[in-house]
């Protein structure tokens, strides 16, 4: 009988337990109000090319926040702004990806053996924005990989698609925010 009483708490414990716990915060699909953004291009020390990048990156920005009008409402006057977005670098790098090797043949005259090998160069598209939201400051990197060429606009689309995820991270207390502004409470 004991065992059974104390097997009844537990059990009523844990059930308590758990109906007292808070639920996680889920932000809603859209915001019911979109988030006032400015952005900027101001790249640190780059060259003359990745000016040009960044400036097409920041004419590929403007895009597609304007498209993304659930979350994001694109404002002329930076005080108008919760987010700033300011772009400031924007750099590649490629790498050479050995798919498969094969046939290797007898060394030459110069002792090294000859291999035949598949190689795939990959070109990987970084920009990077300082993103502020309601005087809270990050860094925030889109990236894309493409297996030939490419652009910096091609990372914007995941740069749009992290400043999106901190919205929604960050939805409830930027709700709270709005209201103090506002005098609500």
């Amino acid at each position: 009988m004991k065992s059974f009483t104390l097997s009844a708490v537990v059990i009523l414990a844990t059930i308590g337990s758990s109906a007292l716990a808070t639920p996680r915060f889920e932000p809603p699909k859209k915001a019911i109000d979109p988030f006032r953004v400015f952005f900027k291009a101001s790249p640190e020390e780059s060259t003359d090319d990745e000016r040009a990048q960044i400036e097409e990156a920041r004419i590929e920005l403007a895009k597609r926040l304007d498209e993304n009008k659930k979350w994001f409402r694109v404002m002329s006057a930076q005080e108008e702004a919760e987010i700033l977005i300011d772009l400031t670098n924007y750099w590649t790098r490629e790498e050479r990806r050995v798919l498969s090797t094969w046939g290797v043949v007898p060394p030459t005259e110069g002792g090294q053996p000859n291999k035949t090998q598949m190689v795939e160069i990959v070109t990987f598209h970084v920009l990077e924005a300082r993103v502020e939201l309601f005087g809270a400051e990050r860094m925030l990197r889109g990236e894309r990989v493409r297996n030939e060429g490419g652009k910096a606009k091609d990372a914007v689309k995941d740069l749009v698609r992290r400043i999106e995820e901190l919205c929604r991270d960050e939805y409830d207390y930027s709700m709270r925010r709005r209201a103090n502004a506002r005098g609500e409470r």
